[in-house]
């Protein structure tokens, strides 16, 4: 007869509920073939008292079982058990010898099969009980009370041996189906690791291919409508000459749109080149970007004196470069104006990239960091809404965080640490 046969169809069809029961009925058969076994040594020494507990042991393993098939119901089963397993254990121990006795060790085994197979709540009432019945033996013992001890001493080396070693099975019954579960929980999970790689894979090749494959339709689109602005703009009257810069415009915004999702779509890589990067470097390239874009005139750039660290000089660039120019494009000011300190501490390098422009409001302050989130539409500020998402995902690459600080119209202050 398999161990199956007394699992109910219904509970093997769970896996996760089967095992446990699977475990379970384990144990309570090595509880009650051992309970079977020593019943007639017990008689034999004369440890009647112990021969009635094994006898007791038997008949409520038989009725766990019966219990466990007909109402299928892991609760009250599993307490069922930790309740017998409970006073069987501490009654053999209570009449052979207290906290000398050779099956004081047995009470071990209650913690991790009430803990595997039962909810916490429950569980925890079982161990509490254990704690009291381990503690509680030697502290009565402590006051005076001295507990019989039926066991004859010539026997005692021998049944304190058969019982450890009997724990001893009854715990790596315990460890191998934990080792077992682990196991399997392992595989799934680097089962599904592959998956994600392979996903994550197929993704950038997509995001790449697809925006190569945009980007050029797109310039073509772009290229003649500008040779036909160019070479019959002069012969159309305002309105479809309007029509046609719209056209364009929406077409370059498309173009910009598709290279920032590229952008943070290659942020996804989760392989980080180390190398020495000097961030005095990378803001000079920042700096010579868009003070010679004709977007931004009368602007001021300024930075304090940064470190040479350990990153990839590609990320970094692209978090000043959008925190920069960000603090430049959302700004009123007849001066806009933008500054990078940096701080150091023992522990981690602290930046914070500050700006006089319009500000974010409080309830915006989160959002910002969203893909497309966007606050303002595109006849005021232009833009894709990716920026600070790809700023994000850079800084958070390395396990650091980023925060901003700012009020409406008083500017912002971006925090990198």
């Amino acid at each position: 007869m398999s161990i199956n046969t007394l699992i109910p169809p219904s509970i093997q069809a769970e896996p996760s509920v089967y095992r446990s029961f699977r475990l379970i009925v384990i144990i309570d058969l090595v509880l009650a073939i051992s309970a079977t076994f020593f019943a007639p040594i017990f008689w034999w020494m004369d440890y009647h008292p112990g021969t009635y507990i094994l006898i007791y042991t038997v008949i409520n393993a038989l009725i766990f079982l019966g219990l466990m098939y007909y109402t299928q119901n892991h609760t009250l089963s599993g307490n069922f058990f930790s309740a017998q397993s409970w006073v069987v254990f501490t009654a053999l121990i209570c009449t052979s010898g207290g906290s000398t006795s050779p099956c004081y060790l047995w009470l071990l085994s209650i913690p991790p099969i009430a803990v595997y197979y039962l909810s916490w709540r429950s569980a925890r009432v079982w161990l509490l009980l254990t704690l009291v019945s381990a503690i509680g033996i030697p502290v009565v013992e402590l006051l005076g009370y001295t507990f019989t001890n039926y066991l004859r001493e010539v026997y005692r080396p021998y049944l304190a041996l058969f019982n450890y070693l009997a724990l001893l099975a009854l715990l790596m019954v315990v460890f191998q189906s934990f080792k077992g579960i682990y196991r399997r929980v392992n595989a799934k999970l680097l089962r599904t690791n592959g998956q994600l790689k392979r996903s994550n894979r197929d993704l950038e090749r997509f995001a790449f291919v697809a925006s190569h494959d945009l980007k050029s339709p797109l310039r073509n689109v772009i290229s003649f409508v500008r040779l036909f602005i160019r070479r019959h703009g002069h012969d159309l009257d305002p309105e479809p000459l309007e029509y046609l810069t719209i056209a364009e415009n929406s077409a370059l915004q498309m173009e910009q749109l598709i290279e920032d999702i590229l952008e943070y779509s290659q942020t996804s890589n989760p392989v980080l080149r180390e190398e020495a990067v000097d961030l005095n470097d990378q803001m000079r390239r920042v700096c010579e970007q868009l003070l010679h874009d004709p977007t931004y005139t009368n602007v001021s750039i300024e930075f304090d004196s940064l470190p040479v660290v350990k990153a990839d000089a590609v990320r970094i660039y692209q978090i000043f470069q959008n925190l920069v120019e960000n603090g430049l494009k959302y700004n009123r000011s007849a001066t806009p104006r933008v500054r990078v300190h940096y701080t150091a501490t023992e522990r981690e390098h602290q930046f914070v990239v500050e700006d006089n422009g319009i500000g974010i409001p409080p309830e915006f302050q989160e959002r910002i960091f969203k893909m497309f989130e966007r606050l303002h539409n595109q006849a005021n500020f232009q833009g894709t809404g990716i920026g600070l998402a790809i700023c994000l995902k850079n800084v958070q690459a390395y396990g650091g965080r980023i925060e901003v600080h700012s009020e409406v119209e008083e500017g912002s202050i971006f925090s990198l640490n």
